[in-house]
């Protein structure tokens, strides 16, 4: 992978993260004459713990 993109997530929005994954699924697509769409890789961050 040449791009990873983190989206912080506490999974109480589930909504709001189908967008952020879209826009960024989008930005990708925009940028497909100078970017491989294989190259970037999206990573949900969850973690569970409260603070």
């Amino acid at each position: 992978m040449r791009f990873s993109v983190i989206i912080p997530s506490r999974g109480t929005r589930p909504k709001a993260l189908a967008q952020a994954i879209a826009s960024v699924q989008l930005s990708v697509s925009h940028a497909a004459d100078f970017l491989d769409p294989n190259e970037v890789e999206i990573l949900v961050g969850f973690d569970g713990v409260r603070g």
